[in-house]
């Protein structure tokens, strides 16, 4: 099996420097494509009564929507390249391998993209029609994940390569593998749920001047959160029934790091379900940012258990540029400003209903 996994590029500085970008920056793409899964579902079921405060909270989600969709991809992307730096040999190898489904995910937020903003600009003259244009949009978000959830977990095992061989078409699915339908719901239960609370946040935010719809955004928003938090909970630990054992053994024991962090999680996200159930939002939403970034570190455990057998970061050659490095930094902490700068702007323009 090694044979077929390529040989990893020179990385122009220590790995644990991208290994911590990435850890930074993927965390917070999750939470903004889970407010946006989870805010487009709620729009969605808001909008199948149409009138009264179900009408006017969909309306008011539809301003937030195409925001999320852009904060969402601009993070996905610096995520994406930080995984393909460090980890390159599996991920192309897996992109390949499932390349007609990997190319159609840019096709898809082109369209996605269209059917918020028509949903968000056209939403009185659409009438009915704007139900069918946020259920495409809330499909496509379905579907996207499916194909990353396929593409990460093929990655992960190159024992699966071997089907290239079977059908080369690029149109490879890890359907052999236990753990890929219980990975996929356990990442839409937890969008949808971390959706319902921030449109709970931002309802109760920018609602104030209409107190039925403020009503009607907290208690379905906590809803979702509560219910689908704890629904979640369960998929986890079927997840983790099925993973292999030695990835199992590193989450409960076998490593003080990933059983720590494991531990942690666990822990964070019962306050977060008590929180939900008891309908406190922002204790909930003080919880949640956390547990999205010690969660996203319990997947890169599980992702160094599966590879430990062919790889590891200590492998890969490293060739220190310091003058790229330093350019490449600086370049980032300005993005960073610039990006701060821009989620406040939005925020403002959002809360106030420009």
């Amino acid at each position: 099996m090694t044979e077929l996994i390529p040989t990893a590029d020179v990385l122009p500085a220590a790995p644990w420097i991208f290994r911590a970008l990435q850890a930074l920056v993927f965390p917070i793409h999750l939470l903004f494509m889970n407010m946006l899964l989870g805010c487009a579902g709620v729009a969605l079921y808001a909008g199948m009564n149409g009138a009264g405060p179900r009408r006017h909270l969909a309306h008011a989600l539809a301003r937030a929507l195409p925001v999320l969709m852009a904060i969402a991809v601009n993070f996905g992307v610096a995520a994406l390249l930080f995984v393909q730096l460090l980890w390159g040999p599996f991920l192309y190898t897996s992109s390949i391998l499932s390349a007609v489904f990997w190319i159609s995910i840019i096709a898809l937020l082109i369209i996605a993209y269209y059917a918020l903003y028509l949903y968000d600009f056209r939403f009185d003259r659409l009438g009915r029609l704007r139900q069918i244009v946020i259920f495409a949009a809330a499909l496509i978000f379905l579907v996207i994940p499916f194909i990353f959830t396929n593409n990460m977990t093929l990655m992960l095992n190159p024992q699966a390569w071997e089907g290239y061989f079977e059908s080369s078409a690029g149109i490879l699915l890890n359907w052999a593998d236990p753990t890929l339908l219980p990975r996929y719901l356990h990442f839409i239960l937890g969008s949808l749920a971390v959706g319902g609370l921030f449109v709970a946040l931002y309802i109760r935010h920018r609602g104030r001047h209409d107190f039925f719809v403020e009503e009607e955004g907290v208690r379905i928003g906590m809803a979702w959160f509560s219910w689908l938090t704890l629904i979640q909970m369960i998929d986890g630990m079927v997840f983790l029934v099925l993973l292999p054992a030695p990835v199992q053994k590193m989450l409960l024991g076998g490593s003080p790091h990933g059983t720590g962090v494991f531990l942690l999680g666990f822990v964070l996200a019962v306050l977060a379900l008590v929180a939900g159930f008891r309908g406190r939002v922002t204790l909930a939403a003080v919880v949640v940012v956390p547990l999205v970034f010690v969660m996203s570190e319990v997947r890169a455990v599980v992702r160094s258990g599966y590879l430990a057998p062919h790889f590891n970061l200590e492998m890969v050659p490293v060739s220190t540029q310091l003058s790229p490095l330093a350019m490449f930094l600086t370049v980032l902490v300005l993005g960073v400003a610039v990006m701060s700068w821009l989620l406040w702007r939005c925020a403002q323009a959002l809360r106030f209903g420009r």
